[in-house]
């Protein structure tokens, strides 16, 4: 009796080297096959290994399929879409690499937080609507969009990068090549389709970017709600409540919701296709809505939308500048009762004042000179006259004889510089006559 090799594929664990990469650890284990870290050998450089399960291995089209799907995949260049990054096979079991990741997925977030607030929600999803969008426009449909395959990696500076995993990867359970053995097999692994659109629970029906949207929403309710919008232990009434459309609106789940995230929701996930939003973007801008300024700002050109209006702030104080200063220094100059300085065309007529005043001075002091040389040798007692404050005087000439000298001359002042005050002339007493003899 021939023997027939009915050998399984070898399952990916630990320890094993698949073609250039080493396996190091267990990460998980989905739906659709085994999650580790691994490392490439020749780069030293760490990465994330996804191999295929061997339930869905050992049909050689679901093979084929997958690992044409991870070439698809790895063609979907986008910031917030996991890098695909190579290819291989081990044992027949085909597995695909990717650019490896710290953080958490949104599956573990949601679990810790328990709900999320309207703009928490939009700072993460709005980055996975544009990837799906992204991808869409690309002709690549994702199919199983839930938390778990959305990653919250730490990015530079400690940000937060949003990035969508497993892109077409859900779709080779829809391949013809797979019997139905397989692909309820592969369904007990999935879990429980909470995220499936009605279309999708249906048999002999095909999934399109309507689909996905569907899922959006469904993730959308549970980050808004704390819970999916059907509840069921069983996938098989899971199924059946989605296909009906009776699952729990999200008004009645949560009274207190969001009333923008509600109406984003009831479009999202409208029974019927056609209602839906027109597509992922659309959907996308719907949600920019609830998102603080500086987020839309960032995604608003993704959409098609513009940023939202700045918000109004208070306006800081200024260093001020030299002309700042001029209105404070002409108030400080008119504190004092300095007059201004006089205009260009006044100024010739200063000096020509001051130039009579001056020849005015040199005149009295030489008739005071004569007088002295001419009079007794005694000597003589100097009064000085007090010059006036304000306008300078002459001393008028000596004796009799002598001619007087015009009044005081009136001098405009000049700011900042005082005229100073001319020193007092000299004043020669007259000679005494001899008086008359007495008879």
């Amino acid at each position: 009796m021939a023997s027939s090799d009915t050998r399984r594929p070898e399952r990916l664990a630990p320890g094993v080297r698949a073609g250039s990469y080493q396996i190091e650890s267990a990460l998980g284990e989905g739906g659709m096959g085994q999650v580790f870290a691994a490392r490439h050998i020749g780069l030293d450089k760490p990465v994330v290994l996804k191999a295929l399960h061997t339930a869905l291995a050992s049909s050689g089209d679901a093979v084929t399929r997958f690992i044409r799907e991870g070439r698809a995949a790895s063609k979907i260049r986008h910031p917030h879409v996991v890098d695909v990054t190579d290819v291989g096979s081990h044992e027949g079991v085909p597995f695909l690499v990717m650019e490896y990741l710290e953080g958490e997925d949104l599956h573990q977030r949601l679990h810790a937080a328990g709900r999320m607030s309207a703009s928490e929600i939009a700072r993460i999803m709005l980055p996975v609507c544009d990837a799906v969008a992204h991808a869409h426009d690309a002709g690549v449909v994702h199919r199983d969009l839930k938390p778990s395959n959305i990653f919250l990696a730490r990015g530079p500076h400690g940000r937060e990068v949003p990035k969508v995993l497993d892109f077409g990867i859900a779709r080779l359970l829809e391949s013809d090549g797979v019997d139905r053995v397989t692909i309820t097999r592969a369904a007990s692994f999935l879990g429980t389709p909470y995220y499936v659109s009605p279309e999708q629970a249906k048999a002999g029906h095909s999934a399109d970017a309507r689909s996905d949207q569907y899922s959006l929403g469904v993730i959308l309710y549970e980050l808004g709600t704390g819970r999916p919008p059907v509840q069921g232990e069983h996938p098989f009434e899971v199924l059946t409540t989605i296909i009906a459309g009776a699952g729990t609106p999200i008004r009645e789940a949560l009274p207190t919701v969001d009333e923008r995230l509600a109406t984003i929701v009831e479009e999202a996930m409208a029974f019927e296709t056609d209602e839906r939003f027109p597509d992922v973007r659309a959907l996308g801008r719907a949600l920019l809505e609830l998102a603080d300024p500086s987020v839309r700002a960032e995604m608003a050109a993704a959409f098609g939308a513009a940023p939202a209006a700045p918000t109004p702030r208070a306006p800081r104080p200024e260093a001020p500048s030299a002309d700042a200063f001029a209105p404070t220094l002409a108030a400080a100059a008119q504190v004092t009762p300095s007059p201004a300085m006089p205009e260009e065309g006044s100024r010739l007529g200063l000096w020509l004042v001051l130039a009579a005043g001056l020849g005015l001075l040199v005149a009295g002091a030489v008739a005071a000179l004569l007088v002295y040389l001419g009079g007794s040798p005694e000597p003589v007692d100097v009064v000085s006259e007090p010059a006036s404050p304000t306008v300078p005087r002459i001393a008028p000439a000596v004796g009799g004889g002598a001619e007087s000298v015009p009044g005081p001359v009136e001098v405009a002042p000049v700011v900042p510089t005082e005229v100073a005050s001319p020193e007092p002339v000299a004043q020669m007493p007259a000679p005494e006559e001899p008086a008359p003899e007495e008879p």
